[in-house]
């Protein structure tokens, strides 16, 4: 029968001498082994160093402002590449200095107050306090200022916007966001789908599509306006609206003729015109303007004054104008009516003259003949006068998809 035995190993008494010494060593920083890390009362100290450089950047933009370019500089020199929140303060340096790269327009003072306050954010977070909201974006410029609606789109269809921080996101997790609104602060529309951030210091927003123009041609006074955390910004900039105007314009316009042959309606249908047997005719012509079309009425009554009383009565509209698409009339001269009455003794047609005042320029009838006359040759020609028409814009020429 084999039997197995199992030998207990313990730890040689120079083995654990090594141990103890080794553990000795780590407790009392010795034996060559380097720190794990700064001690609390290092990171203490570091702290303070920190807010000391930070309060006297602070100081110094409040005190002047528009010299943040250097202020900047200096104290990213005097904080150590290793010190906490070195990377925060790198950021609004280097963000703030290069408003100059980017070519950015703003007023100096604005640029540093806003700089102190994202310094004071820094401080307060090292100082373990309550941190301050972040500060609004700095609007600096809206190009063009004005989106003047009766100038060609391309003029004002993009707005241009540079500034400071304009990627930034408030405490409602929106970046800036853009309205046009009425004179009253009321929203037209919100723009926010409209806007493009190419950088944080430049955006642009596009003003086509059929709901803006509608929105831009509306009556009311309006304005285009940022917001930042539901508040308006317009004390930063603003663009504003210029309504558009529809013009007006005057044409000479000759109306042409109207020819009528009222229905015979009693007696025979021969006229008589004789001296003792005249034919009392009359005539009423005028036009009708409505804002899309200008129409002509001619109205003719002729009645023999005795025989068998043979007459014809009746009127005509003709529809002598049409306004081109996107105007409406606003007046026509001359626009007077007519009203022509005469005892008729002649065979044939003949011409009379009508005053300036009307509408009418000539009247020509035909009564009698020999033979029948009544609603086959008894008729009368209105020649219409060449009147000025003035028309006004129903819309803008550069949209002719707008009603209008």
């Amino acid at each position: 029968m084999n039997v197995s035995l199992q030998v207990e190993r313990r730890p040689s008494c120079f083995a654990l001498h090594y141990l103890c010494a080794l553990v000795a060593c780590v407790v009392l920083s010795g034996c060559g082994i380097g720190k794990i890390g700064p001690s609390a009362e290092e990171l203490s100290k570091q702290a303070a160093e920190l807010n000391s450089q930070l309060d006297s950047a602070i100081n110094d933009l409040n005190a002047n402002a528009a010299s943040f370019e250097q202020i900047l500089t200096d104290l990213l020199k005097r904080v150590p590449d290793t010190a906490t929140f070195r990377a925060e303060i790198e950021n609004v340096v280097g963000n703030t200095t290069g408003l100059a790269q980017e070519n950015v327009q703003c007023g100096l003072d604005a640029v540093g107050v806003r700089a102190r306050k994202l310094l004071i954010r820094i401080q307060e977070e090292l100082l373990k306090k309550p941190v301050s909201p972040p500060p609004p974006p700095l609007i600096c410029q809206m190009l063009p200022t004005t989106a003047d609606l009766n100038l060609d789109p391309n003029t004002w269809k993009v707005i241009n916007i540079s500034g400071y921080g304009l990627g930034d996101v408030g405490n409602d997790g929106k970046k800036i966001q853009y309205r046009i609104n009425l004179s009253d602060g009321n929203t037209v529309l919100n723009l926010d789908s409209r806007v493009s951030h190419s950088s944080r210091y430049h955006a642009t927003i596009d003003l086509t599509g059929q709901d803006i123009v509608r929105a831009l041609l509306s009556p009311a006074k309006k304005s285009l306006i940022g917001y930042w955390n539901g508040q308006s910004m317009n004390d930063q900039g603003e663009v504003s609206v210029l309504a558009w105007v529809p013009r007006r314009k005057s044409l000479p316009q000759y109306l042409g003729v109207t020819n009528y042959t009222p229905p015979h309606t009693h007696g025979d249908k021969d006229f008589d015109t004789d001296d003792d047997d005249p034919t009392h005719t009359r005539v009423w012509a005028s036009i009708a303007v409505t804002p899309m079309q200008i129409t002509g009425t001619v109205q003719m009554h002729a009645r023999e004054r005795h025989g068998d009383n043979t007459r014809v009565e009746g009127f005509t509209t003709d529809l002598l104008y049409t306004v081109p698409d996107g105007h409406k009339i606003v007046g026509v001269t001359p626009n007077g009516s007519t009203f022509f009455e005469k005892d008729v003794t002649f065979h044939g047609a003949k011409h009379y003259d009508r005053p300036g005042g009307e509408a009418v320029k000539t009247v020509t009838i035909r009564i009698d003949r020999d033979g029948d006359e009544a609603g086959s040759y008894t008729d009368v020609k209105v020649e219409w006068r060449t009147v000025t028409i003035e028309t006004e814009e129903t819309r803008p020429a550069w949209c002719p998809q707008c009603p209008g």
